[in-house]
């Protein structure tokens, strides 16, 4: 066969995957925008009706200081929830700024119980995190944990709808959303647009029963849960993974009772990243959970998304060069930006935000190199969190 006939066979191969695939991708996709809508939207039935169980909320935190006193204050602000019903523990992680002085000042005067512990890592553990959460979790007195970062912002009725969503739902684990505010500039608003979507994808993925992310900035789980399965162990040499890993060993223990609570009153807010360095460690640090996961379905999950926007890029590097039908190229895609586009303006709206079109073009041309990039990235080098360097 002439090789002029080879090359021609294996561009009309290439057309042919990548249209598959793109088909697929965007089934998946029209697929997550009904699903999202399926998801029930769950409100404090009596606000001014105090939630009875106990609860304890847990604070891993590492130098800040600049934040932490928010976070309290708006603890000290929820409302739904009678006085004594909730507890907070701090554990600080090895703090090098005014963190624990500030946490000490403020637990002074507050009217809930404020707890810190320094945190006691044992020995070959790399995991940070999970021995706090596990540290605190110990010396829990509440049925209900709620997890979140020292550098959050959360609503008035926070408490609340965790509380009377465990009561009406009999859950083991909840997962709440989680979105960026006081964003500045292109940089920080595509960060929120590409957040929205790990937030949404994850919200239908525990709708339908195979769930595969979450976020540990909001999340909550029984006490009884949590030590049924032994906490982290398993995953402790894993530096990240504190609420994914956990959310999938308690859905293995407990199926059908592990939800995402769609609710504004639920959300938390935090920062997006300022500068592309401090993104890039982050992204590094939660894309190297992939390759740790032993659940299949993820794992064709993660490979699928790799391999599709990989060929993206073959397929547009291969048309600017005149060997790829532009047609294949720009009508599949032009499906996927619509399908995509809807998806994310959905959750955004949910999250009471606005997507511009502008922003959203330009993510769609950086997205793919990204996924590509941190796909590669997620199996080499190092990463920086906390001012401590990972494998």
């Amino acid at each position: 066969m002439a090789p002029l006939t080879v090359l021609l066979l294996q561009i009309y191969l290439l057309e042919i995957v990548f249209f598959a695939f793109t088909v697929f991708y965007s089934v998946c996709l029209l697929w997550l925008i009904l699903q999202w809508h399926r998801i029930p939207v769950f409100s404090t039935e009596d606000q001014q009706k105090a939630a009875s169980s106990i609860l304890t909320v847990i604070i891993p935190v590492r130098n800040e200081a600049e934040n932490i006193t928010c976070l309290l204050r708006d603890l000290s602000a929820q409302q739904g929830i009678a006085n004594g019903c909730f507890e907070v523990i701090v554990v600080d992680d090895h703090s090098e700024d005014r963190t624990v002085s500030l946490v000490e000042k403020y637990g002074k005067d507050c009217h809930f119980p404020l707890y810190l512990i320094s945190l006691n890592m044992l020995a070959g553990s790399c995991s940070h995190k999970k021995m706090a959460i596990a540290q605190a979790v110990a010396q829990s007195k509440g049925k209900i944990i709620i997890t979140t970062d020292g550098d959050c912002r959360v609503g008035a009725y926070w408490l609340a709808s965790f509380v009377q969503f465990f009561e009406k739902h009999q859950a083991a684990f909840v997962s709440g959303p989680v979105t960026f505010h006081h964003e500045y500039g292109l940089f920080q608003h595509l960060q929120t647009i590409e957040f929205a979507s790990l937030i949404g994808t994850g919200a239908v993925s525990m709708y339908a029963q195979m769930p595969n992310m979450c976020n540990g900035a909001n999340l909550a789980f029984t006490k009884e849960a949590f030590l049924a399965v032994n906490g982290y162990e398993g995953t402790l040499h894993i530096p990240s993974g504190d609420d994914e890993f956990l959310m999938r060993k308690i859905f293995k223990q407990y199926p059908g009772h592990v939800y995402f609570m769609k609710s504004d009153e639920a959300i938390v807010y935090t920062d997006a990243k300022s500068g592309l360095l401090e993104f890039y460690h982050q992204r590094r640090r939660w894309s190297g959970k992939w390759k740790l996961h032993k659940n299949a379905g993820v794992i064709i999950v993660a490979i699928f998304v790799f391999t599709y926007h990989s060929l993206l890029l073959i397929a547009f590097a291969m048309a600017i060069l005149g060997q790829f039908a532009w047609m294949w190229l720009a009508i599949p895609l032009l499906i996927k930006c619509v399908l995509e586009y809807v998806f994310l303006n959905h959750v955004m709206r949910f999250m009471k935000k606005r997507i511009g079109l502008l922003h959203f073009i330009t993510l769609e041309f950086i997205y793919p190199p990204y996924v590509v990039f941190f796909g590669i990235c997620a199996n080499f080098g190092s990463y920086t969190w906390k001012n401590r360097t990972y494998t």
